[in-house]
């Protein structure tokens, strides 16, 4: 069996349909791998079929997971943000806190004014406003 990271590099979009589909079906059952930096530490060309992945993955992984979903909030126009989105309305409200949290201050640190648009925008659907 190849790698973890060969498996990860063939859900690139630039790989055929069916080696994504191979790869994404190898992750999803994957008992084994090691999570952590799915997201930060690849490429954009990879990001949607990752979600893909995280997506059919327990709730679980996908909090363990949230810090890298919510760092695709920088730029809405990255790969998969409306799939990050996605499966971050679907976890529990009270879960989510400390992460948008930490994030918000990431992103205070960084002046990065427009992820923190972005990340108040989960804010505003979970209605932590009011």
């Amino acid at each position: 069996m190849p790698s973890y990271s060969e498996i990860i590099e063939n859900l690139s979009w630039n790989k055929t349909i069916d080696i994504q589909k191979q790869a994404i079906s190898i992750l999803i059952n994957a008992k084994d791998w090691n999570y952590a930096g799915c997201l930060k530490k690849t490429r954009k060309d990879i990001w949607q079929n990752m979600l893909k992945v995280i997506e059919k993955k327990t709730q679980g992984v996908q909090l363990e997971l949230l810090d890298e979903l919510l760092f695709l909030f920088q730029d809405l126009n990255w790969p998969g943000v409306d799939s990050a989105f996605n499966i971050i309305t679907h976890l529990p409200r009270e879960t989510i806190v400390p992460y948008i949290e930490n994030a918000l201050l990431n992103a205070y640190k960084q002046n990065d004014g427009m992820w923190i648009a972005n990340l108040k925008k989960i804010l505003e659907y979970f209605d932590f406003n009011h």
